[in-house]
């Protein structure tokens, strides 16, 4: 049997193409896509106050349809309480640092705007809060813990899929079929 993806949560470090896969099953299945990083993030890279943020969280799982691209370990937040399906994208470190490094690199280019009205810069790129930083520190922390949500979810009504390489992702996409 087929589950019908309604509500769809898409995991992953950064890098991984949840955001990308997110919108290619948004135009298939005819959903309304939200990424985390476009309402955690203010101008200028500051964090939205937190109530705020989860209000917007708890406000977009009430639709009976939906995609969310994000990260949150939290099972008890409304998306991991609300969500049918769970996509975790769990593709390698080297994976995730070149496409973060390729994406950076032509937001810099092309001055695109991302992440609630940011742009990321040379600057930003090689400082501190670095997308390579930020991937090699995140890498190991979040495969542990999505492993540990995966494992314990066995009897679970939600769909678990963990995929791990853009090529199964492509190819389980062909075949994802809106309802």
């Amino acid at each position: 049997m087929v589950q019908s993806l309604k509500r769809v949560f898409i995991i992953g470090t950064s890098g991984c193409g949840k955001t990308t896969l997110a919108k290619k099953l948004s135009k298939k299945l005819t959903l309304e896509h939200l990424d985390t990083d476009d309402c955690y993030w203010l101008p200028e890279w500051k964090p939205r106050p937190e109530k705020e943020y989860k209000n917007i969280l708890e406000d977009f799982t009430k639709k009976d349809q939906w995609i969310i691209s994000g990260n949150s370990s939290d099972i008890n937040s409304p998306i991991w309480l609300r969500c049918d399906t769970v996509i975790w994208l769990d593709y390698s470190i080297f994976r995730c640092l070149y496409q973060s490094i390729c994406r950076s690199i032509k937001r810099i280019r092309s001055s695109e705007v991302c992440c609630g009205g940011n742009r990321e810069t040379m600057k930003l790129f090689f400082s501190r809060k670095s997308i390579i930083l930020w991937v090699l520190g995140s890498f190991f922390r979040r495969k542990s813990i999505y492993s540990e949500i995966f494992s314990s979810q066995e009897s679970s009504s939600k769909l678990y899929l963990r995929i791990t390489n853009p090529q199964l992702t492509g190819l389980w996409l062909k075949f994802v079929k809106a309802s």
